[in-house]
């Protein structure tokens, strides 16, 4: 039974394909014919693993760039004021409701209050009482 294809590299034997062992590490290269036919075997070897190799990172970089035209398209969706950390926030509705205009901080607070379960909740440390129903 053959063992499946990898979805990412396509490769049905990783490890096979990514390790390559040298004959030399049990006798000494020595010029005879019988070494030079060992290292001959080993550069045909690691020469078919290699192509199949950058074969395999060529599929590799495929769904990577994939991947990232995905990333690049969605990672803007949220609008940038979702981005902004609570602290941030909570400095500009501190601005808003002290503004200084004719408009009371706590009808001020109300709205951004509305706007969102976050936001209702960042209000609540501005005026506490916004947190109890």
């Amino acid at each position: 039974m053959t063992r499946p294809l990898c979805y990412g590299c396509g490769l049905a034997d990783p490890e096979s394909i990514c390790t390559l062992a040298s004959p030399f590490t049990h006798f000494v290269f020595d010029y005879s014919h019988k070494s030079i036919a060992a290292a001959t075997a080993v550069v045909e070897k690691a020469q078919a693993q290699l192509a199949t190799l950058d074969e395999a990172l060529q599929r590799l970089q495929k769904h990577r760039d994939g991947i990232h035209r995905t990333f690049l398209h969605h990672q803007n969706y949220p609008p940038p004021i979702s981005r902004l950390p609570d602290d941030i926030l909570l400095l500009v509705f501190q601005e808003a409701t002290w503004s200084g205009r004719n408009v009371a901080p706590e009808t001020e607070i109300w709205h951004l209050a509305a706007v969102c379960s976050r936001w209702r909740s960042i209000s609540s440390v501005i005026f506490p009482s916004l947190g109890h129903d």
